[in-house]
């Protein structure tokens, strides 16, 4: 298993995918993420990991990679965009045609290939959860402070800090696809941080320590610089063990 960070193909990009992700995007307001139906499937402010394993499990029931961040004129005056400050959109953008651009909702559609009226309902629908003050059908910005973060911090601290319509033309949308960051998968280890084979015994005197081994922290990924810490706590383990010192002193 991959931990995943949604990203964009931008043009002028020598790689596949740029960073800061589209995560960055879609959790701000005036902006939401549809799968190719033109439905939007999720908490768009959740970390990145949840945002790319959200991403996969509706490709198997609905195409969604890639999916389309939609976002109005608002969002393009107050937001970065692809290291963009500012409503002035470069002219490869267009030209490259990654930036999709339309006057109205369903012109939007017909550019991104997606059911005018079915993104329309959704855009309705998510203005009108913005009217509400919540987020009815995925509790976006209510879960954790994490999800504030990600949003515009000249709001009220809360839920208001990602809610935005989406409302005022020109309408705009990119592309978003999973990319990954890192691995869950990896070797086992013991308590010394010894390697162990498929019958749960040593493997001889080899050692692993940090991202060459299965997560402690199993399938779930708090953010980055995680891997640190067990990193340097495994390797002085290890380093220990492999010394001869031992570690039974260390609880």
């Amino acid at each position: 298993q991959m931990v995943g960070f949604p990203g964009t193909r931008g043009p002028g990009f020598d790689t596949a995918y740029m960073k800061p992700g589209t995560q960055n995007v879609c959790a701000k307001p005036h902006a939401i993420q549809v799968d190719q139906s033109g439905e939007r499937y999720m908490n768009e402010a959740s970390s990145y990991e949840h945002i790319c394993q959200t991403m996969m499990e509706r490709d198997a029931v609905v195409p969604a990679i890639p999916s389309w961040a939609i976002m109005d004129s608002q969002y393009m005056i107050k937001y970065p965009l692809h290291n963009k400050m500012g409503s002035r959109i470069p002219k490869g953008w267009r030209e490259s045609g990654w930036l999709k651009e339309g006057n109205t909702i369903e012109e939007l559609a017909e550019k991104i290939g997606v059911p005018p009226e079915k993104l329309r309902a959704t855009v309705d629908r998510w203005n009108g959860f913005v009217d509400a003050g919540l987020d009815a059908d995925f509790q976006r910005g209510c879960d954790r402070e994490y999800q504030g973060y990600l949003g515009d911090h000249l709001a009220p601290q809360g839920p208001a800090r990602t809610l935005g319509k989406i409302e005022k033309g020109p309408f705009y949308a990119v592309d978003v696809v999973p990319g990954d960051v890192d691995t869950y998968g990896g070797v086992m280890t013991d308590c010394e941080a010894r390697v162990l084979k498929k019958d749960g015994s040593p493997f001889g005197n080899l050692y692993a320590c940090g991202i060459t081994t299965a997560s402690p922290m199993g399938d779930v990924y708090p953010g980055a610089g995680a891997s640190i810490g067990p990193s340097m706590t495994f390797g002085w383990i290890a380093a220990r063990h492999a010394a001869g010192l031992g570690n039974q002193d260390l609880t």
